[in-house]
Order: structure tokens, then C-alpha cells, then sequence
């Protein structure tokens, strides 16, 4: 297939695009600065400037495309939420959605799929026993986002394009969330943060192989893309410290989480979510790593 990917330069669209490559999809690029994607991916993939104010020069693109993969969005963990990185955040999202709309509309050829990037905090940021996919949004400053961030691209559906929103979980790999995390415990001083709460996670390699799972066939709609078995935080330190050789003895309290990060640390790392894949499972696909432990073994390995 003929793919049209946004983000391709993010933590999860790196890998995407070589996991793509690799099952013989030829990639188009949307991305504001081409050389640097170029740099980053390599010279295999065609790569095409994104003008937020002018959708002109890449609006041809999309005649000769079969599908959709928009990732496109500002890093919600680089930084504290001030005022203008919330506002970033979220117009970063909806914008962009809004503008491959708008597109899409006036093209005579329309894709198969768009798949549309989303998040478990559109569930909020805690909730009692197991979440899927037919839970009701929740509060907060990411629900909010996520709401609108998916709302960008309900317009496709009227055209006959196939939606599919993933809502993803906390993505584990090196280069991510997970070197902070782990930064501790290489000086010994590592443990849980907060310790109660659950974590809805993934591994960076079964997050790419759901997404390409789910532009075949007939996959439509909301799908969760966590591990089936999410773990309390004090599991997850334990399991870090393991597969990194380390005690977890030293504990975070929440409150000195809330004091350091603000409202930011309830909707991240104190966020309390038993999300389950439940869609996910029932087309069929099949997870590499369903345990946390072999998760974090194989990323440290």
C-alpha cells in the first residue's frame, strides 16, 4: 500500500515507518521540515513539506494514497504545562486534523483508512476497576485533548474513509518515558512513584505491529493499545530494577510528585488506569510481550 504517514519523525513513528518499510508499504511523509526527516529515516520514502496555513502543495498526495496514519503531535512530557505549552499541545493535535480534513474534502480519490492517534487519558486520569474501549471519556486537561484531538477527523467517516482511533498507553522502548524512569535506578536510588496506582502499558514493538494490524481488513472504530495485563506501579519498579540489575528500594511519594510537576503529574505519572485491549484481542491480534517483565527484559536486554 501507499501510505501517508504524520509524525514520522516521533517516538513511535520512527519505528513505524521501518516496520512499514520492512512489510513492503511504500511511506509518504507529511512533515514540516523535510531534509531533517529525510536524515532521520533515510532516503527510501518521499517526503513532503506540511504547511499549516496552506495544504496546496501536498493536497495532490493524497489522490495516489491507499491509507492514513496521522501521529502528529506535541510531546505532552517535554516540559511543564504552562499556559502556552497547553495550548500547544492541543492545538498541535486538532489543527492538524482538521486541516487533512479540509483536504480530504476537495480530493476526487479518497483513502481506504485514517488512522487517528489518541490516548488512554481519554478515560481520564483515574478510575475504578478495568477500562475498554466502551468506558465514557473522563476530566482533565488530556481528556479534553484526546476528545478533540479525535473529534479533528470524525468528518472522514461522511466521506467513507474507515476511522480507526487508537488510544494508546504508556509506550515502552529506550528514547522514551521509560529513561527517565530508569535514570534512578542506574544510580541505585530507584523505586516506585506514588506505588498504588495502575499502568496501562506497551511495548514500542507490538504498538507498531497493532497499528499495521489495523489498516487490513475491516477494522474500524476505537481500539485500546495497552498489554492485556497492566500492573500496579509498584510492580513496574520492581520489574525495572530487575531487568536493570537494580534494588527498587527508594520510593516516590506521590505528594512530591504533585509538588514538582503540578496538575501534570496526576494526568501522567500518578494517572491511576487498568486499561485493557479488549477490541484488540477480539480481532485476533496477538501481543509479543503481555508481561511486563519480559517487556522491560527484552528492552534492556
Amino acid at each position: 500500500m501507499n501510505i501517508l504517514l504524520t509524525g514520522a519523525t516521533g517516538f513511535i513513528g520512527k519505528e513505524l515507518c521501518k516496520h512499514l518499510a520492512d512489510e513492503g508499504h511504500q511511506l509518504v511523509i507529511l512533515t514540516r521540515n523535510p531534509q531533517r526527516a529525510s536524515n532521520t529515516l533515510g532516503p527510501s520514502h518521499e517526503y513532503i513539506q506540511w504547511l499549516e496555513k496552506d495544504s496546496t502543495p501536498w493536497m495532490e498526495v493524497l489522490e495516489d494514497v491507499d491509507g492514513i496514519i496521522h501521529l502528529m503531535g506535541e510531546n505532552v512530557g517535554s516540559g511543564l504545562w504552562t499556559a502556552a505549552k497547553r495550548e500547544k499541545i492541543l492545538n498541535s493535535r486538532v489543527k492538524s486534523g482538521q486541516l487533512l480534513v479540509e483536504a480530504l474534502q476537495k480530493t476526487n480519490h479518497k483513502p481506504e483508512f485514517l488512522i487517528q492517534a489518541s490516548g488512554v487519558n481519554y478515560y481520564g486520569s483515574s478510575a475504578d476497576g478495568a477500562i475498554d474501549e466502551t468506558a465514557d471519556s473522563g476530566q482533565g486537561f488530556l481528556a479534553d485533548v484526546t476528545r478533540a484531538w479525535e473529534d479533528s477527523t470524525a468528518p472522514v467517516e461522511e466521506m467513507g474513509v474507515r476511522r480507526i482511533i487508537i488510544r494508546t498507553g504508556m509506550v515502552l522502548e529506550k528514547g522514551g518515558a521509560l529513561d527517565k524512569m530508569a535514570l534512578p535506578f542506574r544510580f541505585f536510588m530507584g523505586g516506585p512513584i506514588g506505588g498504588w496506582q495502575w499502568v496501562s502499558w506497551i511495548h514500542l514493538i507490538d504498538e507498531v505491529r497493532a497499528i499495521h494490524f489495523l489498516t487490513t481488513d475491516a477494522h474500524r472504530g476505537v481500539y485500546n493499545l495497552c498489554a492485556p495485563n497492566p500492573v500496579r506501579q509498584r510492580e513496574f519498579s520492581r520489574a525495572l530494577g530487575k531487568s536493570l540489575k537494580r534494588p527498587s528500594w527508594l520510593p516516590v511519594p506521590a505528594w512530591a510528585v504533585r509538588l514538582l510537576m503540578g496538575q501534570m503529574a496526576e494526568e501522567t505519572v500518578l494517572s491511576n488506569l487498568q486499561v485493557k485491549p479488549n477490541r484488540l484481542l477480539q480481532a485476533g491480534f496477538e501481543f509479543k510481550y503481555t508481561h511486563i517483565q519480559n517487556a522491560l527484559q527484552d528492552i534492556f536486554s
